[in-house]
């Protein structure tokens, strides 16, 4: 079982290439790329020099990029406006370079939320994500999606959508939103048979698991007990690491791979 430890660019204090050699400094193997300000930085990653500066400072350091996250869509809060807005044109727009500035730094996948606060607006959403799927599909992507959601509901949800989405479990979401029970829903979800997963850590919120390698609170050890029998590689993901010490991640690295 191959365990690697990343951590979220916007989890330390600074972003850039320099995240990059920083985190490889405190001890990771990886990086879950932000999208730099996305539309409000016009789309820096869509840049070739800006796409050579973090390449460059990975191949340097050792580093991998295991994600793009759609933070600024997020932010925009443009996924479940109405077809045919400017916020909708919005959302298509972001999606659709940072799903490019992915393809062609070869990183294999791009995250985003999709916090359904507006039961009318789901439609909106189920259509957001049908787009970014497709486009995904076209460009050797994976679209994955963290919720708010059930699990019965995830499970509609990527029905509807298709196009090969993922689901991205964020285990804080069951507790902020009255969804469900984290490890219940965590061995559902592991039934469904998703073929990728990892666990995270966070220093501000205690350890967390993710799936398709973002990042979701919970326990360590009960966590890796319910992903033991599994085939899989593990990233753990850093989201609000700060400047946290090697000694932290050697020791919860041996913690983890104690349970495996």
């Amino acid at each position: 079982m191959a365990i690697k430890f990343g951590v979220c660019e916007w989890g330390i204090p600074v972003t850039g290439p320099f995240a990059v050699t920083l985190a490889a400094e405190m001890g990771y193997d990886g990086l879950q790329l932000g999208d730099c300000g996305g539309s409000s930085m016009q789309y820096p990653l869509n840049n070739p020099r800006v796409q050579e500066a973090y390449l460059r400072a990975a191949a340097d350091s050792g580093m991998e990029f295991g994600s793009i996250h759609l933070r600024s869509v997020f932010q925009d809060k443009s996924i479940d406006a109405p077809a045919g807005s400017p916020l909708s044109e919005l959302f298509k727009t972001s999606v659709s370079n940072t799903i490019k500035a992915a393809a062609q730094m070869g990183i294999p996948e791009v995250m985003g939320a999709a916090m359904i606060r507006d039961r009318e607006l789901y439609p909106n959403v189920v259509s957001h994500l049908r787009y970014a799927c497709q486009v995904a599909e076209d460009n050797g992507v994976v679209f994955t999606v963290e919720t708010n959601l059930t699990n019965e509901e995830n499970f509609h949800l990527l029905e509807e959508v298709g196009h090969g989405i993922k689901l991205c479990f964020d285990a804080c979401n069951p507790y902020l939103h009255d969804s469900g029970i984290p490890g219940e829903m965590l061995k559902e979800i592991l039934a469904k048979n998703l073929k990728s997963f990892g666990i995270t850590t966070s220093r501000t919120r205690g350890p967390r698991i993710s799936i398709s390698g973002v990042p979701l609170p919970c326990s360590w050890e009960p966590g890796a007990r319910i992903l033991k029998p599994r085939p899989a590689w593990f990233w753990t993901a850093v989201s609000a690491a700060g400047y946290t010490p090697k000694p932290i991640i050697s020791q919860s690295l041996s913690m983890t791979a104690a349970t495996s």
